[in-house]
């Protein structure tokens, strides 16, 4: 599996894409979270029409006088396509589509403006050695040409998600790293589960702790860095150009 490519993104995806227009998901259960997690490593490719993509030097929205172009407009409406795809949603609605892969390009801008603003950046050398790291999954250069392919990637457009990806991570590790997770927070997390008429098939808490401690961390850093990415398109001068 590719999972070095599906997973981050996933996250990507997860944490940016949908921040703009997802807020009437907030309600989705942790599983959910999961399961999209493991759906994504087995992600396949969807059908994207000339009719959907957008001229690749074409100007889709500018970012406090950047210009946002369609190349990477594409990137992320595939993205965005599949995900939707993925949880089962109706993407027979280009518009629908359209918009969300537009709110999420201009999230990962802003975002991207901020990090460069807090001094954090990304050398070529971590995108090679990520991208080395991908292709040593498998067994061959073909074979890692292929899995691109089939993920509606050139070379070139994964080495700059990769270079996203990278900067997002280490946005994360600068901003939130002070995140925290009781050993309350793990005990009322169980205790919900067990509430739930899910004891007879629990695990003992000693034998989940940790597992539920990274997802409640996860948890709390995901809804930390959706608030900085709204708190940051609130102030940042957008203009959508289709």
């Amino acid at each position: 599996m590719f999972k070095k490519i599906t997973s981050f993104v996933f996250l990507l995806l997860l944490t940016v894409g949908l921040v703009a227009c997802g807020n009437n998901q907030e309600g989705e259960s942790e599983g959910s979270t999961d399961k999209a997690t493991s759906d994504s490593a087995n992600q396949t490719q969807v059908d994207i029409s000339d009719e959907e993509k957008m001229e690749s030097d074409a100007v889709v929205a500018v970012v406090n006088g950047e210009e946002l172009l369609g190349n990477d407009y594409n990137t992320v409406y595939t993205q965005t396509k599949t995900l939707l795809q993925e949880q089962g949603q109706d993407v027979k609605d280009q518009e629908m589509v359209k918009e969300q892969a537009l709110n999420a390009l201009v999230s990962q801008k802003v975002l991207s403006q901020d990090a460069a603003a807090k001094g954090i950046e990304v050398t070529a050398s971590d995108v090679d050695a990520y991208i080395e790291e991908a292709k040593a999954q498998f067994d061959s250069e073909k074979a890692f040409q292929t899995q691109l392919d089939n993920l509606n990637y050139t070379l070139e457009s994964f080495r700059e998600q990769v270079s996203m990806q990278l900067e997002q991570d280490a946005y994360v590790q600068q901003e939130f790293s002070n995140v925290e997770v009781t050993e309350e927070d793990v005990q009322a997390y169980y205790d919900t589960l067990t509430e739930q008429g899910n004891s007879d098939k629990l695990p003992a808490l000693e034998d989940v702790k940790e597992t539920i401690k990274t997802q409640l961390k996860n948890s709390q850093i995901q809804t930390k860095l959706n608030e900085r990415i709204q708190a940051l398109r609130d102030e940042a001068e957008i203009e959508k150009m289709i």
